[in-house]
C-alpha cells in the first residue's frame, strides 16, 4: 500500500510525503520539500540526501532542475505555447535519458523515453464520452522525471510539470518492442499490452478513483482538500 499526502501553502504545494507499506511488513517514507523563495527542493535524507535548485516560465512550470552540491544539471524540460510538456531529459554524469511527449486537442497521448540501455512508450486512448479530467489529476502510467512515481504525480496536479491533459483516457497502452522501432521517428511499435481504466467520481465530478485490469489488477484513491 502507498499513501502519497501533499501539503499546500494557498495554491503552492509545500511538500509531499509518500509512505510505502509492504504486506510482507516493513516499508519506507519519504519527504520532498518546495522552497519557492530560494528556488529549492529538498529531498528527505533518509532516502536520498540531495537539494536541487530550480527554475520555472512564465506559468510556473519547472524548466531546469540542478543538484545544488554538484552543480550538475539534473532536468531539462520544454513546453509548448500551451504549457504541455513536450521534451524532458534527465541527465546523469554516465547517461541522459530523454521523453517526448505527444499531445492532441489538449490530451496527453503518448510519451516515449530512450536512453542508455532504455526505451519505454505510454499510449493513451480516449474512447467515446471520455471524462473530464476536472480535478487535473496525473495520468496513470505517466513518466516519472528525478522524483518517484507518486511525487511526480502530485507535482503535476500542481501545475510544477505544466499542464495537464484535459480529459481522461479510457485504456492505457503499455511495452515497447525494440524491433519494431524506427529509430528516427521512433513512431513505429507494436502495442503488446492494452489495459481499460474506469473511474469513481464523486458529485461535483471530480475524480474519487481508478482502476485499471492489468495484473495484479489495482486501484488509486483521490481525496481532495
Amino acid at each position: 500500500k502507498i499513501v502519497a499526502t501533499a501539503n499546500y501553502d494557498g495554491d503552492l504545494l509545500k511538500s509531499v510525503n509518500v509512505v510505502t507499506k509492504y504486506g510482507t511488513g516493513g516499508g519506507n517514507e519519504e519527504t520532498i520539500y518546495f522552497d519557492y523563495t530560494n528556488g529549492a527542493i529538498i529531498c528527505d535524507k533518509s532516502i536520498q540526501d540531495v537539494t536541487y535548485s530550480f527554475e520555472v516560465n512564465a506559468e510556473g512550470a519547472i524548466t531546469q532542475l540542478k543538484n545544488v552540491t554538484t552543480s550538475r544539471t539534473a532536468a531539462s524540460l520544454q513546453y509548448n505555447n500551451s504549457n504541455q510538456l513536450e521534451i524532458a531529459q534527465v541527465i546523469t554524469p554516465s547517461s541522459t535519458d530523454v521523453t517526448k511527449v505527444t499531445w492532441q486537442g489538449g490530451n496527453l497521448m503518448q510519451w516515449v523515453s530512450t536512453g542508455l540501455n532504455k526505451k519505454d512508450s505510454v499510449v493513451y486512448e480516449y474512447g467515446a464520452g471520455a471524462p473530464l479530467n476536472k480535478g487535473c489529476i496525473d495520468l496513470e502510467g505517466n513518466e516519472s522525471f528525478t522524483f518517484t512515481k507518486y511525487v511526480c504525480a502530485i507535482m503535476r496536479n500542481a501545475g510544477l510539470f505544466g499542464t495537464t491533459t484535459a480529459y481522461l483516457p479510457t485504456v492505457v497502452k503499455k511495452g515497447y518492442d525494440h524491433s519494431q522501432v524506427d529509430e528516427t521517428t521512433e513512431t513505429s511499435q507494436l502495442e503488446l499490452k492494452r489495459y481499460d481504466i474506469t473511474y469513481e467520481f464523486d458529485s461535483d465530478g471530480y475524480v474519487k478513483s481508478y482502476t485499471t485490469n492489468e495484473t495484479p489488477k489495482y486501484t488509486v484513491k483521490i481525496t481532495y482538500r
